[in-house]
């Protein structure tokens, strides 16, 4: 049986996570899920093909690329790595408006090591 945990990134590890997780994306297949109590949940990209993820601190803009459309979240508050057994499975993102960005990873991609990032853990308090 497959328990996904699910963390609260640091912030100061949103961008070199990002990108690492982007290194290892070779069009990899995501579905971008949008969740928000005015218009409720609705998929935005359904397997679509993605180039990777980045995060601008200066512009405050969390990226999904794609060949299709680029794919911005402005100003997160929060970015939550769903994993198993250091396997990425999706990466959910809590902007200013309280919408929840759900992006889901068709197959599963590894986490950078904890050793490779400034000190200590990649993780604030895990989630229930």
């Amino acid at each position: 049986m497959k328990f996904t945990n699910y963390n609260v990134l640091r912030r100061d590890l949103w961008d070199p996570i990002l990108r690492q997780l982007s290194k290892q994306c070779n069009a990899c297949q995501v579905r971008v899920e949008v969740a928000n109590p005015e218009i409720g949940d609705q998929i935005e990209s359904d397997w679509v093909t993605t180039e990777g993820f980045s995060y601008d601190p200066v512009e405050d803009i969390l990226w999904v690329h794609s060949a299709e459309a680029d794919r911005s979240i402005a100003h997160p508050r929060e970015l939550v790595i769903g994993e198993n057994n250091g396997m990425v499975s999706s990466i959910s993102v809590q902007d200013h408006t309280d919408t929840v960005w759900v992006i889901s990873l068709k197959e599963p991609l590894l986490l950078p090591s904890g050793s490779e990032q400034s000190n200590g853990s990649l993780y604030h308090e895990p989630r229930p």
